[in-house]
């Protein structure tokens, strides 16, 4: 799928809308975490495609476009909090200058809960993959360095 101002993923015009929202937002949050980390290139992205596997009624009566413009906001708290960290704690940015070359966003559906918290994060060869409930507030923003 192509990316930034060129997405255009969704099939409607306000799904479209919505993504490309979504695309400038975490350029912006990309670039702070680079910036603060010292990571040229950072990247930030949410794997749109796998919205295309939850049904319409996972969304509790939401529509889709409604649902992706909040997919920047999944991820936001945690960004921030990584780019604070690295501002004020040389062993943070070292981790992420060493660890850390990009994070992908990941929908899903269903409980959350102590069991099935809102927001999974898992690092494989420097990315780190962050699963969120589509719908959901991360209330560990800084779970993201749990994994560095």
């Amino acid at each position: 799928m192509p990316r930034g101002e060129h997405a255009r993923f969704g099939s409607t015009i306000a799904e479209q809308t919505a993504v490309t929202q979504v695309e400038a937002e975490l350029r912006d949050l990309a670039d702070l975490v680079g910036t603060k980390c010292g990571v040229q290139g950072f990247g930030v992205s949410v794997a749109w495609t796998d919205y295309l596997s939850l049904r319409d009624a996972d969304f509790e009566g939401r529509a889709r476009d409604n649902v992706y413009v909040c997919a920047a906001d999944q991820l936001e708290s945690s960004l921030r909090q990584l780019a604070d960290s690295c501002a004020s704690s040389a062993i943070v940015r070292g981790a992420v200058q060493e660890k850390v070359s990009s994070v992908i966003g990941h929908p899903r559906v269903g409980l959350v809960d102590a069991a099935h918290p809102s927001h999974v994060f898992a690092l494989q060869g420097g990315v780190v993959h962050v699963q969120y409930h589509f719908c959901s507030t991360n209330t560990d923003p800084a779970a993201l360095q749990k994994v560095l």
